[in-house]
C-alpha cells in the first residue's frame, strides 16, 4: 500500500524532521522517518512494546467510541424529531375524534328529539282517529 506523494509531504511537514532541505524528495524523507520509527520500536523492551501497543489500542478504541457516540446522538436527534411529529399527529387525531364524538352526540340528540316528535304526532293521530270514531 503506497501513500500519495501529497500525503507524504503533509506527514513530513507535521513531523519534527532534522532535514529541512528542499532538495530531499518527500518519498525518501518519508521512508527515512518510517525506518527510524521501526528501529526505535524494535529497540524497545517487551514491556515498552506492550505499553505502546496498549496505548495505540486505547487510542483506537477512544476514536471508535467517539464516532459511535456521535452516530448514536444523531439517531437520538432523529428519534426526538419523529416523536414530536407523532405527538402532533396524535393530538390532531384526538381533536378529530372529539369533533366526531360531538357530532355523533348531536346527531343522537336530534334523533331522540325527532323520535319524541314522531311519537307525539303518532299519538295525536291516534287520538284524533279515536275521537272521529266515536
Amino acid at each position: 500500500m503506497s501513500l500519495p506523494s501529497s500525503l507524504k509531504r503533509r506527514i513530513i511537514s507535521l513531523s519534527q524532521s532534522d532535514t529541512d532541505h528542499k532538495d530531499v524528495r518527500p518519498e525518501e524523507e518519508y521512508d527515512r522517518q518510517k525506518r527510524i520509527l521501526k528501529t526505535r520500536y524494535q529497540a524497545l523492551s517487551e514491556l515498552e512494546k506492550c505499553l505502546v501497543l496498549s496505548l495505540t489500542a486505547a487510542v483506537i478504541l477512544v476514536v471508535i467510541q467517539f464516532f459511535w457516540i456521535a452516530a448514536l446522538q444523531y439517531e437520538v436527534a432523529l428519534l426526538k424529531e419523529e416523536v414530536h411529529t407523532q405527538q402532533t399527529r396524535l393530538t390532531q387525531l384526538e381533536q378529530a375524534s372529539q369533533k366526531h364524538n360531538n357530532l355523533l352526540y348531536s346527531t343522537y340528540e336530534s334523533m331522540e328529539d325527532l323520535n319524541k316528535k314522531w311519537h307525539d304526532l303518532h299519538f295525536r293521530v291516534l287520538e284524533n282517529t279515536w275521537k272521529l270514531g266515536n
